[in-house]
């Protein structure tokens, strides 16, 4: 079964990608900008306090009209810093549910690909197995090392009236798991067996 499927939302993607690079070159233009723009203003609040102790009303004046240009300044590249974190927003939005629809196509996809997969095979060859096949033997000689991760963990706690039986068993149960590499450690006090590897 053959089928054909259009996404014309691919073709966007590349698009987006390309606005979400502009918007972040923008971004740090306008960040590098908005520094310059307080140093200078720094600079200017300090000539603006050397001519009013010097009385210098003049020189004053055009500093108080470059502090004035340099805030105006700064609020609109604000402005703008604003609407681009909004809009980067809204690409990175578009371009999230993108991704999820993709996600969701490919997991249908799957889903009906292993429908058909199981419903083409009768249900009878699914339960059969092949003439002559046999389960490989595992033998000891086949991990000569043991385990490659050590791990420990409880396996069970038990009630104390057990603890006996437990006792009793316990040499029979090392020997079996010997031949596995395995050991078991029985903790009387806390009523727990730790399986160790």
């Amino acid at each position: 079964m053959t089928s054909i499927c259009d996404f014309p939302e691919i073709k966007e993607i590349e698009g987006l990608l390309q606005e979400i690079a502009d918007i972040q070159a923008s971004l740090v233009r306008i960040d590098s900008d908005i520094a310059e723009i307080t140093q200078e203003l720094m600079s200017s609040l300090v000539r603006l306090e050397d001519s009013r102790l010097l009385e210098d009303w003049k020189s004053m004046k055009q500093v108080q009209s470059m502090i004035m240009n340099a805030d105006s300044d700064l609020m609109l590249k604000q402005r703008v810093r604003h609407a681009n974190r909004d809009n980067l927003t809204k690409i990175l939005k578009k371009l999230n549910h993108y991704i999820v629809s993709g996600s969701k196509q490919r997991c249908l996809y799957f889903c009906l690909n292993k429908r058909f997969m199981t419903d083409t095979v009768p249900e009878e060859e699914k339960l059969t197995v092949p003439d002559g096949w046999k389960p490989e033997e595992f033998k000891p000689e086949h991990n000569p090392n043991g385990c490659l991760e050590e791990s420990k963990f409880r396996f069970t706690l038990f009630p104390k009236y057990r603890e006996k039986y437990l006792k009793e068993v316990r040499p029979l149960v090392e020997k079996f798991l010997t031949l596995y590499f395995l050991k078991c450690e029985l903790d009387s006090i806390e009523g727990s067996i730790s399986d160790c590897q």
